[in-house]
């Protein structure tokens, strides 16, 4: 389970810092190789045989949205959780059983910690025999997901939360490969961590990516469980040939034994049968092994075996994207419209035989922006834009063959923008705050502007969902106005709010290394803003107390000024790190409109002359 960071008592300021007691600062964190826990389950071979070629060790390994060509077609939700899993099954655990073969001898599973799983998006069905992602409406709480059950296990993740799946800044909502990742490592066994810098560990920022890419305390708790992979291992890093049987693939990677190894291959008979050539030979010092692509073989991966037994004689598994023919080429017989919008992204159906291998869908000479394969005679899509009155063939393509219906679809005149809603209703004068607009007809939208004044930031998702960045306004209620094909007016659809403000109450107590400070920035607005509470000049490594109060006092502590009064809503205790500085991201929470809290950081200094040092009195007026 993941859990959003914790709410402080009284005051109900979510914290998205790391570190000690209920508040955690930067700085503090505590960062161990330790700090792992195991559950009572981990995965048999036979639970782990979705299988892995990439470990993702390049710059586009997070950003959700790159393709690769492992993954075709993949993106948005699905890619983030995919990546997820493969954060994880980039390492190598060996065959699981000792043997080096897979278990009973035709099941692919073995040379790493692979996961068999599917995404199935919203779905309150649950199914009692395999390892899905589902959404889950509603809420609880502050649990953004949850996994349940040992080999047949479910990861869930509920609907109402803000979730976001990149690219790049991810600051409206929580990343779902990081939360995908987390709730994969307790598929794979491990419970929490006590590690700050662990996926592992139970809580998750908003806005933060920190969850993604698994930690040296993961890795430790993972060979825990599954071992460690032997040096020798052989490791594959290439394919290269014509892929299709009969034919010579060249396979690169290292640690080949020099002769008698064995190649595996997928069978074509859309089972997992493995398909295996004996006795082949490496070249260029165990790093490269030619063999010729059995009959037989079709689609999916192919492994190399050294000549010996045990966990480190099975290598990774590469994906051959094998031409077998033979195979029935797809029919379409009919289209659920033959006509649409020119600015194109309109969602329709195609209808036929033969569709269950289909991997291209094309109008005209444009490929289909989305497309999924229903069954083996419906392919939902998405049409390209196109000219106006512009007539296309609608063809479909596997690699058995295509099939083309003639003239099939017509590009018409585009429809009004119609708005259905926009979110969030409210955000600070200073603007930036992003607007989600949903309705339908959104493509083409050329501007939004707000009163008049047009958003920046534009992004076109979809033809039902467009996003937009407010422009600096005053305070009030805006008309958001649509430009497309038409414009569409939605009245007083956002509303700009007074930032709040930060209030410098008079200096504190100055140490042997100065007077520390105090300072807040960003936007104050409940249940939406953003803002940091930052602290320099303390003593390095100082440890201390984090006092806030609803009430400014008057009262001296040691021979300092202590502006929180008592009774104090929060009594955390704070380290400084090694420049004696704090930083605290954080957030109002909704429902604290026109609240002031005062703050103050006092820190043990036994060199300076009252024994402790303070920064100064800090107040948070909410707007």
């Amino acid at each position: 389970m993941i859990r959003m960071n914790k709410i402080l008592a009284g005051l109900g300021l979510v914290v998205a810092a790391t570190g000690i007691a209920s508040l955690s600062i930067v700085g503090s964190q505590p960062v161990s190789t330790d700090g792992f826990s195991l559950l009572s389950h981990s995965l048999g071979v036979n639970q782990r045989d979705f299988r892995v070629f990439n470990n993702f060790a390049d710059v586009s390994a997070n950003n959700n949205t790159t393709p690769h060509v492992n993954f075709p077609g993949a993106t948005g939700a699905t890619m983030a959780i995919w990546k997820g899993h493969v954060e994880w099954q980039s390492l190598p655990h060996g065959s699981g059983n000792g043997s080096g073969d897979p278990v009973g001898g035709n099941s692919l599973g073995s040379g790493g910690a692979n996961l068999d799983f599917s995404y199935q998006g919203e779905t309150n069905s649950y199914c009692n025999n395999c390892r899905t992602h589902r959404v889950l409406p509603g809420s609880s709480g502050t649990t953004l997901a949850y996994q349940t059950g040992g080999s047949a296990w479910h990861i869930r993740y509920y609907e109402t939360h803000t979730w976001h799946d990149g690219p790049g800044n991810i600051g409206g909502g929580y990343d779902i490969q990081g939360v995908a990742t987390h709730e994969v490592g307790h598929a794979l066994g491990l419970g929490h961590s006590t590690s700050g810098a662990a996926t592992m560990w139970p809580s998750s920022n908003y806005g933060g990516e920190e969850e993604r890419s698994i930690a040296s305390d993961d890795i430790a708790g993972l060979q825990a469980i599954y071992g460690v992979a032997a040096a020798t291992k052989p490791a594959l890093t290439g394919a290269d040939g014509t892929f299709e049987p009969g034919s010579v693939l060249t396979l690169t990677g290292t640690n080949f034994s020099t002769a008698n190894n064995k190649v595996w291959f997928t069978g074509a008979d859309g089972s997992q049968t493995i398909l295996k050539v004996d006795g082949v030979p490496s070249i260029d010092g165990g790093t490269r092994i030619d063999v010729v692509i059995p009959v037989g073989a079709a689609k999916g991966d192919v492994l190399v075996q050294r000549n010996q037994v045990g966990n480190a004689a099975l290598s990774n598994a590469w994906p051959l994207n094998l031409i077998t023919g033979g195979g029935d080429p797809p029919l379409i017989t009919g289209l659920s419209q033959t006509s649409g919008p020119n600015a194109g992204y309109t969602p329709i159906n195609i209808f036929g035989v033969g569709f269950t291998g289909v991997d291209t869908v094309r109008f005209g000479d444009q490929d289909a922006p989305d497309f999924e394969v229903l069954g083996p005679g419906n392919i939902a899509v998405t049409t390209p834009p196109g000219s106006l009155n512009l007539v296309v063939d609608v063809t479909v393509m596997d690699e058995d063959g295509q099939s083309v219906l003639p003239d099939g679809y017509t590009y018409t005149f585009n429809q009004p923008t119609v708005v259905d809603s926009t979110g969030p209703s409210a955000g600070p004068t200073a603007g930036g705050t992003v607007v989600t607009i949903t309705g339908d007809n959104c493509v083409p939208t050329y501007s939004v502007l707000f009163d008049g004044i047009e958003g920046t930031d534009l992004t076109v998702i979809s033809q039902n969902e467009i996003t937009v960045r407010t422009p600096p306004h005053a305070a009030g209620a805006v008309d958001i106005e649509v430009n497309g094909y038409g414009n569409t007016i939605f009245p007083a659809a956002f509303t700009y709010q007074d930032a709040g403000a930060f209030v410098d109450l008079g200096p504190g107590l100055a140490g042997a290394t100065g007077l520390p400070v105090l300072t807040g920035s960003g936007d104050l607005t409940p249940g939406t803003g953003n803002f940091t509470l930052s602290m320099t000049g303390a003593a390095p490594g100082a440890f201390g107390l984090w006092w806030a109060s609803l009430t400014e006092g008057s009262n001296t502590l040691l021979c300092g000024p202590l502006y929180p009064s008592v009774p104090f809503l929060i009594e955390v205790p704070i380290q400084a790190d090694g420049a004696g500085e704090i930083i605290a991201p954080a957030s109002m929470p909704s429902g604290s409109a026109g609240l002031s809290v005062v703050m103050q950081m006092w820190f043990d200094d036994p060199t300076a002359v009252c024994g402790a040092s303070a920064s100064n009195g800090l107040r948070i007026d909410v707007p």
